[in-house]
């Protein structure tokens, strides 16, 4: 019972859903144009639909034609049994249409003339003729009324018969199908002609010409030209379109690259339509890879396809200053705008990634940037978006470096062939290094040779070798006696090096002498600047210690054994002589 009754309740709402929004029901309302039709969902389907509006109602042909048939009548008049057989010619027609079922052959429009052959039962036979024209004929849905006038009509011998005078039309017919014409005219008199003939519209062969055009609002305009006159139609109910214009997604211009079905509503064409101008909204979003929009029309075995491409999405190329940070709150970041060509109903999404550099200058993700991926939205009615891409800092003095972000595909927009692939230049911001030496202060020794390590530094890495010449020059030691000179070399750091040494040898002694200084020059850079030239050596006495050592044991001696006990005259002269000279050295040092 609970499922029948749930059964019941869902047929009600969908024959809710249909009963008002009929097709035939649009279709119908399709003659005037006056508002754009809303959405709506058909049945359980869940099915957005267009939104196809007329901007400007249809304008109708007035279609030239010519009408020819036979023309059979059997009338009683006067008291004789008349019968009429013959073909009568319409020329010079002009059918107004100002809507898909509603037409007008205007007065003294179409001409009429006929002749034929005529039989008065009990009078014979003879031959008849007839001039008119119409009077304003309308055509309503395929059923014509109004009258002819018959003005002027050769008289039958013996009957004295003729036919001037108003004929009413009594169940005229037009059939578009084949264009049949039936016109049943009946005078007050009771006389009728019966006509049964063929309209031959005139005018080139019918042709639908679509011009579609995108709108600022992203939706789309579409105006339609119907040249030609009308051809056979499939149906004789005027408010049926001859064909449609459908509306395919598709990757190319032509019909065979289509994705998918048509879209689930069309632009109508009628029989006797002359132009018409379209809005179409409520898009749906295209599939991934549709590149055109087809409106396509089909009729008299013919296919006609218009390609209305999508919006074109690009990107322009950018620059970034490097900055020191390598750590992802304190990077830099390269800025991409990403624009459309014009906005879209619907929003747009991009992809993209990131693109190593190439040549010698090309910035290298992981080193110069983070590789980065993804998709960009450009809502609906907008035409920009922006990409950003973080920069990995450093201190490193090198070139301009450059990678690129490519988009590889979108929806609802196609990429630009030319311009879906831009660069970001990196900007080095950080100085060519300098040059320093540092200085070195150490004893020399009492024997051998000891290393003086003169560290040479840059300033900042570089991607260059930098080069620099140097030598040492005497100060107050003597090259050769004191310390091992080096004559003029080159000291090299390789790129990204910031680090070097130059090592001088310094010999030792025992001699008591004052500090002595030697330097290390600098000169000639290459790829660097020097901020500090001169390295200074400083090789501090360490020979005072012995001196001390003999004065102590003199002092020593002369305290338990006396001075005049334990040295001649000669040799207390000679001793106060050497302790003399070495106090004079002690001061000296000192």
């Amino acid at each position: 019972m609970l499922a029948s009754k749930m059964t019941q309740r869902l047929a009600h709402w969908i024959a809710a859903l249909r009963g008002p929004h009929s097709r035939s029901r649009y279709s119908e309302g399709r003659r005037c144009r006056t508002a754009s039709r809303p959405l709506r969902v058909e049945g359980l389907e869940h099915r957005t639909l267009l939104s196809v509006s007329g901007i400007g109602n249809e304008v109708f042909k007035a279609i030239p034609f010519t009408a020819s048939g036979k023309t059979q009548s059997t009338f009683t008049s006067g008291g004789y049994l008349i019968t009429l057989d013959g073909t009568t010619t319409f020329t010079n027609g002009l059918i107004v249409y100002d809507s898909p079922t509603h037409g007008v052959i205007a007065e003294n429009g179409a001409t009429m003339s006929g002749s034929g052959k005529l039989t008065a039962k009990g009078k014979g036979t003879g031959n008849y003729s007839i001039q008119g024209f119409a009077h304003e004929i309308v055509d309503n849905n395929g059923t014509l009324t109004g009258s002819v006038q018959v003005t002027n009509t050769t008289t039958v011998p013996n009957v004295g018969l003729n036919f001037n005078g108003t004929y009413d039309l009594v169940n005229a017919t037009f059939d578009t199908r084949t264009f049949g014409l039936r016109m049943d005219l009946t005078k007050a008199d009771g006389s009728t002609l019966k006509f049964n003939g063929k309209l031959n519209p005139t005018g080139s062969a019918f042709n639908v010409v679509v011009s579609p055009q995108w709108r600022t609002d992203g939706n789309i305009d579409v105006g339609v030209q119907v040249p030609g006159k009308p051809k056979n139609t499939a149906t004789a109910d005027r408010s049926i379109p001859v064909t449609n214009v459908q509306l395919f997604w598709a990757k190319g211009t032509e019909l065979k690259n289509k994705l998918g079905s048509a879209l689930p509503d069309r632009i109508p064409i009628y029989w006797n339509q002359a132009s018409g101008q379209y809005v179409i909204s409520d898009l749906p979003s295209a599939p991934t890879g549709a590149t055109h929009l087809l409106f396509v029309t089909q009729f008299d075995k013919n296919t006609r396809v218009v390609p209305l491409s999508l919006p074109s999405v690009s990107v322009a190329a950018t620059s970034v200053v490097e900055g020191d940070g390598g750590q992802a709150q304190d990077m830099n970041h390269a800025e991409f705008v990403v624009a459309l060509t014009r906005p879209m109903a619907k929003n747009v999404t991009v992809q993209y990634t990131t693109v190593a550099g190439t040549g010698a200058n090309a910035a290298k993700p992981g080193v110069d940037f983070v590789a980065t991926s993804g998709s960009l939205v450009i809502p609906a009615g907008q035409t920009q978006g922006t990409i950003s891409v973080p920069i990995i800092g450093n201190t490193k003095f090198e070139p301009n470096k450059s990678f690129s972000l490519k988009l590889t595909q979108a929806q609802n927009a196609v990429v630009n062939a030319k311009l879906g692939q831009a660069a970001a230049t990196i900007l080095n911001d950080d100085p060519r290094p300098t040059i320093s030496i540092t200085d070195v202060s150490a004893a020399e020794g009492n024997s051998g040779n000891k290393q003086f390590v003169f560290q040479v530094t840059l300033s900042n890495a570089s991607y260059q070798q930098v080069q620099v010449k140097y030598k040492t020059d005497p100060g107050t030691a003597s090259a050769g006696v004191d310390y091992v000179s080096k004559s003029l070399a080159t000291l090299s750091f390789a790129p990204g090096q910031t680090v070097q040494t130059i090592v001088v040898l310094v010999k030792g002694d025992t001699t008591v002498e004052g500090d002595e200084t030697f330097f290390v020059n600098l000169s000639a850079p290459s790829n660097a600047t020097i901020a500090k030239g001169q390295g200074v050596g400083t090789i501090l006495n360490d020979d005072g210690a012995a001196l001390q050592s003999a004065l102590a044991r003199n002092a020593a001696i002369a305290q338990f054994a006396g001075r005049a006990e334990l040295v001649s005259p000669l040799e207390l002269q000679d001793s106060k002589k050497d302790e003399q000279e070495a106090t004079d050295s002690v001061w000296a040092v000192s």
